[in-house]
């Protein structure tokens, strides 16, 4: 069954109102450490998977080569990540996150958390699950058309 123009609009709206809040939320936060929504995603990121190119990141986390340029230099620059030649291939760099980076995970963690908590609060265990299912669809769907 087509869905009309009014849906996509307002998923559309839904998803930008979302991603600017969280943006927003994040910039709030973390003011004070110098740290935008895209540093701090790069940073939750690296705790995970230490040691990646930067090919690698904007493969898995879908940023502009431009946009992962310029946030690798400022976390580098301000001390939150370090990089390193590339053990095989001498042309990549690996980045690392840095013990000032890894004081303050406690830090990153809580403001996703007090960000998922605000956005969940008005749903059920029920909800969360439905909508983490609809989100990792879109999500394979959104890589798999790129």
């Amino acid at each position: 069954m087509p869905t009309s123009r009014k849906t996509h609009m307002a998923i559309g709206r839904h998803m930008m109102m979302i991603d600017k809040q969280l943006k927003k939320h994040l910039r709030d936060t973390l003011k004070a450490y110098d740290l935008g929504s895209t540093e701090t995603m790069v940073l939750l990121h690296l705790l995970g998977s230490d040691g990646e190119t930067q090919d690698q990141m904007i493969d898995l986390m879908g940023f502009d080569k431009g946009v992962m340029t310029r946030t690798m230099q400022g976390l580098e620059k301000s001390g939150y990540v370090i990089r390193q030649k590339h053990p095989k291939d001498l042309r990549a760099y690996c980045f690392f996150v840095t013990e000032k980076t890894k004081a303050m995970q406690g830090i990153l963690f809580q403001a996703m958390e007090a960000w998922r908590l605000k956005v969940t609060q008005q749903l059920t265990e029920e909800d969360l699950n439905r909508l983490e299912q609809l989100l990792n669809a879109m999500t394979m769907t959104f890589n798999r058309v790129e």
